[in-house]
């Protein structure tokens, strides 16, 4: 042992000379071993090379090189180069910048074991108390098991993996593989060997533990079954990042599912009741995602595709509803068949989670009283809402203050809260997390108390968070529990209370009606046929009165009341009052386009409607309708003049059809049309053909040209 206490010095000497004349000298050492290295082994030869090219610079001699190469190789005769460089200086090596310093000394300690994670540390915690409470029963003394191989490792304290489990295995102690794996990982040594003085010394310090503690186990599980496997129970694990903080340091719990979720906690009941509401939530139908397993229609499946069904409806452990494996192997065994255990009943499971929809053979049930959904679907709570029967009664007192607290502050600055919440909840799931909901109340200057807080989310907290719609339902009752009913009906009332406008022409007879909408449908061009065609639902020549009503404001014809009654009366079926013959109508408005039968009248001219303007300024009088009948005779004799007027007001109105008063007479000025009209007949013409255009009066010369061109194919 002295002789390796010595080999360490020197080789720990020679490597603080290498350190020192490396700080002194700017030397990359690192990138000549990365030159010729393929892996994180090279063999002795290319390490001599690589000391040898830096003899000038390193100063070693050549016992000093000796020493290193005898330390770090291995029985292949390779070296860890990346080792040797992280002994020497430990930011060298960037790839392992995030583990623990290691000086490269350790691998010499007997006492060395490796590091790992938190979780894994604490399986293994539980593998070597088992392990020790067996050698404990048993009086097991491990020295000289191990002893027997330890000369196959050169007497350095470890052994080969085999030789590990063939001496577990002989003194009655048989692990799992992964628990078997996970030991190695712990007191593996030069990537093939165990370090088995490291372990016994791990479970001597746990006998120790039980003899100072007075730890006595009751169980004779290991003495009825010598041969058990030790096993690592992962679930039963305690998880230190999800305790109850609350009842520790007395301060709130972190919202997560699993605190909900113990193993035992959940009855079958409650589970069923859980994935009610998430079926009801969803519209689910859950038969569609088992019977495709179920060819045959048996009913039983395997408990592999029943697993696979309730993953598909979202019922697991990574869906929208959490339910531990302990509590799905709750409903396997309950709905398993007594035949055999690897089948499941799905069609009872079915019919089972149905109900929530409806009853099965409700027929044969006739004075059954039926309620859908049931009542204690329609009330379960999220999970993690606290009961609030079982809160004491100082934080019931406490939230309720709080709630009155925040009612008056909010409707005293009048502050709208809400999009605050919703701001932080993008998914609209309608909860928050409780250091967003200190947020709100931080931006709107609420200042509350921990305790306040700790109260708010005892009332209002669940395993998504804070609930900040119920939170908001009362603290704003009126906004969100007034019903908005009686202020339809309200509205609805004060509007059917508004009297009807009086009729303004009610001595108007029907020719003049149906002359209105022939002007209407030709100015505005309108295909009235399509739009009384849409409310045509029964017979073929039959519309409602009141689908006939409501198509004329829909196709852009604005009649009065008293309009409306006189076509629908000219137009009513005498066998059905309430019915309108509306070909019969359709037939007469197409009169404004064409005539009726005039493919048997191949010799007669169809006459156009020209629809008049109905405006007081347009209104012409007997005398002034004889003036322009003249004036319009005149300049129908000279149609190429009038057409030569077209093109040349065209260029004023930009062919909107409408020009200034002043423009038309500057125009026939130019045409040399002026000198055959009077004053008079000049004015009276703008008068018939003015349009009123905003709070302008413009002149209508494509009408003009159009009248003209009627009058002379008529002479």
């Amino acid at each position: 042992m002295s002789a390796i206490v010595y080999k360490i010095n020197e080789v720990w000497r020679t490597c603080n000379k290498i350190r020192t004349l490396l700080a002194k000298n700017i030397i990359d050492i690192k990138e000549k071993f990365q030159s010729i290295a393929y892996s994180d082994f090279i063999s002795s030869s290319k390490f001599l090379t690589v000391i040898n090219s830096l003899s000038s610079e390193l100063e070693l001699t050549h016992d000093e090189t000796v020493n290193l190469v005898q330390f770090f190789a291995n029985d292949k005769d390779q070296i860890n180069y990346k080792k040797f460089l992280e002994v020497l200086q430990p930011s060298l090596d960037c790839d392992n910048g995030n583990k623990q310093f290691v000086s490269g000394l350790e691998w010499e300690d007997p006492m060395h074991i490796n590091v790992l994670s938190q979780f894994e540390h604490r399986q293994v915690n539980m593998i070597l108390t088992k392990i020790a409470h067996s050698c404990r029963l048993k009086d097991i003394i491990f020295e000289p098991y191990f002893l027997d191989y330890e000369m196959m490792s050169k007497n350095d304290g470890t052994i080969t993996i085999t030789h590990f489990r063939r001496v577990l295995n002989f003194l009655g102690i048989t692990l799992g593989s992964k628990e078997f794996r996970l030991l190695v990982k712990k007191f593996m040594k030069h990537n093939y060997t165990v370090n088995y003085v490291g372990f016994i010394e791990a479970i001597k310090n746990i006998l120790k533990w039980f003899n100072e503690n007075g730890h006595v186990e009751c169980s004779m599980e290991s003495e009825c079954y010598p041969g058990n496997i030790i096993i690592c129970d992962y679930q039963n694990l305690p998880r230190p990042e999800f305790n109850l903080v609350a009842e520790i340091n007395g301060i709130d719990r972190p919202c997560h599912p699993c605190q909900s979720q113990k193993k035992g906690d959940a009855s079958f009941e409650d589970l069923m009741l859980r994935i009610k509401k998430h079926i009801l939530d969803n519209c689910i139908r859950t038969k569609e995602f088992f019977e495709k397993f179920d060819c045959l229609r048996r009913g039983f499946i395997t408990t592999a595709q029943f697993l696979r069904g309730l993953d598909a409806i979202g019922v697991s452990g990574l869906h929208r509803l959490y339910i531990a494996q302990h509590d799905v192997i709750k409903i396997l065994k309950n709905y398993e068949d007594p035949l055999d255990v690897d089948r499941i009943n799905w069609k009872k499971f079915c019919d089972d989670i149905d109900e929530v929809f409806e009853i099965k053979n409700l027929h044969k049930q006739p004075y059954r009283l039926v309620e859908c959904p049931p009542t204690e679907v329609k009330t379960l709570n999220r999970p993690g809402t606290a009961d609030w029967e079982c809160i004491p009664i100082s934080t019931k007192q406490l939230a309720q203050e709080t709630v009155f607290k925040l009612r008056k502050i909010i409707e005293g600055r009048q502050i709208l809260i809400e999009p605050f919440f919703r701001d932080f909840d993008s998914n609209n799931y309608k909860h928050v997390t409780k250091c967003q909901m200190r947020r709100v109340f931080s931006m709107n200057s609420i200042v509350l108390s921990d305790k306040e807080i700790l109260a708010l989310m005892a009332r209002y907290g669940n395993d998504m968070g804070f609930n900040y719609m119920k939170f908001l339902r009362d603290i704003n009752e009126v906004y969100f529990c007034e019903s908005k009913h009686e202020k339809l009906l309200e509205m609805l009332r004060k509007i059917n209370e508004i009297p009807v406008p009086p009729c303004t022409h009610p001595e108007r007879t029907i020719i003049e009606v149906l002359a209105k909408i022939k002007g209407e449908i030709c100015r505005k061009r309108i295909n009235l046929d399509m739009f009384l065609k849409n409310g045509q639902k029964f017979a073929k020549d039959e519309l409602p009165v009141s689908d006939f009503r409501r198509n004329f404001s829909a196709a852009g014809i604005i009649l009065e009341d008293c309009e409306l009654d006189i076509v629908c009366d000219s137009c009513r079926i005498p066998s059905k009052p309430d019915c309108v013959n509306h070909k019969l109508f359709i037939d007469i408005m197409n009169e404004a386009f064409t005539q009726i039968g005039l493919e048997k009248q191949p010799l007669r001219r169809p006459i156009p409607l020209i629809p008049t303007r109905e405006d007081s300024l347009n209104f012409l009088n007997f005398e002034e309708r004889f003036v322009v009948s003249h004036a319009l005779q005149k300049l129908s004799k000279y149609p190429d003049d009038v057409s030569n007027l077209s093109s040349f007001l065209t260029d004023y109105d930009g062919k909107s059809g409408y020009v200034t008063i002043t423009n038309f007479q500057r125009g026939l000025k130019t045409c040399g049309l002026i000198e055959l009209l009077t004053d008079r007949e000049l004015n009276v013409l703008c008068k018939c053909f003015s349009v009123e255009r905003g709070n302008c009066r413009f002149f209508d010369f494509k009408n003009l040209s159009f009248v003209t061109s009627e009058i002379n194919k008529m002479q």
